[in-house]
C-alpha cells in the first residue's frame, strides 16, 4: 500500500519536526487531489504574518531544494510552488494543490510520480505607509540583497524525502519551524577599504520608516601620502557585494600556485504599463526627451550586452542602438556586443565573465580618467591625482 507523509520529518535526533505516517490512501472521504498544507508554529511568531509562501519539490538531494531554483535556467532548476498569504496565523495551514500555479512546471498534476525531496519557505512581507498616500507590502531587505532563500527572519521547513504520485489523494503537512538567522557582524575597514551604512532623509520620509543606504569605499593608493590630492569619483552600482573581497578585491597578492515562480498571467493594465514606460523605459525617455538630455549625455552612455542574454535583454539594447545611432545630437556612445555571451556580460571579449566582471574597474577607469581630463571645466585640478 502507497503511503503519504502527514510531515513533519525526523532529521537527526537533534531536529524534531513531527512525523507521522499513516496510508491516506485507504481513509475515507479523503477523495481530493494531492496537496500540501502548510503552516508554521507560534513558537515562531505568535502574530499573523504576511508574505509569500514557496514549495520546493526536488529529485536531488544534494543542497536543499530552496537552493536549487534557477529563474534563468529553465533545463535545470527544480519546480518551486508560490502562494500570497495576508494574515495567516500560526498553526492555520494554507495549500498549494493542482490548482497553484508553478514554474517550470505548470501545476502539481505534471510532476511524474517518484521519491522527491520537499521544502517550504516563507518570504515574510512588512507594511509600509508611504508618504505618497500608498500602503504596500513588500519583504524588506535584511542585508542579503533581496534572495529569500537566505534573508534573515525568512520561516523555513527541513527537507523531507517522500514519494509523490499526483494521481493519487492525499494531504501532505509542512511546518516551517526553522528560521533564517541574522547576517554576521559587518566587515572591518582596512587601509583602502572603508564600509559606510548612513540612514537617508529622503528615503526614510518617502517609505514611512527608517531606510539606510550602504556602500563600500574604495581609496586610491597613496591617498593617505598625497593630502592635496582631489580625486575623480566612481560609482559601481553592482549586485549588493557583500564585501569588497566578495566582488574581486583583495589586498594581498594571490597565490602563486593557485589557478588562475512566477504568477498566473493576467491581463496586462494599459495604466500600469504606460506609467512604466513613462518612468522606467530609459530608450523611451532618453528619445522622449533627447533634446534636453542629449548634450549632457554626450559620450557618457556605455552599453555592454551578451548576444544570448539569458533573461533576452539584448532585444531591448538592439532598439537602444537604433535609436542612439540616429540621435541628434549625436549620442557618441559605445556599445559593446559579448558575441554568444550570457547575462552579466562586461564588455571583456578575451575572457569569460566571472573574469571580465572581475576587471570592470581596471578596464574603465582609464577611459574614464581620460574623459574627465578632455572635459573638465576651466581650472579644474586635473593633474594632483595622476601621480
Amino acid at each position: 500500500m502507497r503511503l503519504a507523509i502527514r510531515s513533519t520529518i525526523f532529521m537527526g535526533s537533534a531536529l524534531l519536526l513531527v512525523l507521522g505516517l499513516r496510508s491516506l490512501a485507504g481513509r475515507a472521504g479523503d477523495t481530493g487531489p494531492l496537496r500540501f498544507a502548510i503552516s508554521f508554529p507560534a513558537a515562531r511568531s505568535a502574530q499573523p504574518l504576511d508574505g509569500r509562501v514557496l514549495l520546493f519539490i526536488s529529485d536531488d538531494g544534494k543542497t536543499e531544494p530552496r537552493a536549487q531554483s534557477d529563474q534563468y535556467r529553465a533545463n535545470s532548476t527544480r519546480p518551486i510552488f508560490g502562494v500570497d498569504i495576508d494574515g495567516l496565523g500560526p498553526g492555520e495551514s494554507v495549500m498549494v494543490d493542482d490548482r497553484i500555479a508553478g514554474w517550470p512546471v505548470r501545476s502539481l498534476k505534471d510532476i511524474p510520480p517518484g521519491d522527491y525531496w520537499v521544502q517550504a519557505l516563507l518570504n515574510r512581507y512588512e507594511t509600509f505607509h508611504r508618504a505618497d498616500g500608498h500602503t504596500i507590502k513588500m519583504p524588506m531587505d535584511q542585508g542579503e540583497g533581496q534572495h529569500w532563500d537566505r534573508k534573515p527572519g525568512n520561516f523555513y521547513s527541513q527537507p523531507a524525502k517522500v514519494h509523490l504520485d499526483p494521481a493519487a489523494a492525499g494531504e501532505i503537512a509542512i511546518t516551517m519551524d526553522q528560521e533564517v538567522p541574522p547576517i554576521a557582524a559587518g566587515n572591518t575597514d582596512t587601509k583602502q577599504v572603508k564600509y559606510l551604512r548612513v540612514q537617508n532623509d529622503r528615503l526614510t520620509k518617502f517609505w514611512g520608516r527608517p531606510m539606510h543606504l550602504g556602500a563600500i569605499v574604495l581609496l586610491p593608493s597613496g591617498w593617505d601620502t598625497h593630502p592635496n590630492a582631489r580625486y575623480p569619483l566612481l560609482v559601481h552600482h553592482g549586485h549588493f557585494p557583500a564585501s569588497m573581497a566578495s566582488d574581486g578585491w583583495r589586498e594581498t597578492p594571490p597565490d602563486a600556485k593557485a589557478t588562475g515562480a512566477q504568477k498566473e498571467q493576467q491581463e496586462i493594465d494599459p495604466e500600469v504599463a504606460r506609467y512604466w514606460r513613462d518612468n522606467y523605459d530609459l530608450r523611451y525617455i532618453l528619445q522622449r526627451d533627447w533634446a534636453r538630455l542629449g548634450p549632457k549625455l554626450r559620450g557618457r552612455i556605455h552599453i555592454t550586452s551578451g548576444t544570448m542574454d539569458n533573461g533576452y535583454l539584448n532585444n531591448a539594447v538592439y532598439q537602444m542602438e537604433e535609436f542612439l545611432a540616429h540621435a541628434v545630437p549625436s549620442s557618441e556612445s559605445e556599445l559593446i556586443y559579448g558575441e554568444r555571451r550570457e547575462h552579466c556580460f562586461t564588455g571583456d571579449t578575451e575572457h569569460p565573465n566571472n573574469v571580465g566582471s572581475r576587471t570592470v574597474h581596471h578596464r574603465y577607469m582609464p577611459a574614464m580618467a581620460r574623459w574627465m581630463i578632455r572635459t573638465a571645466p576651466a581650472g579644474a585640478d586635473t593633474t594632483s591625482w595622476m601621480y
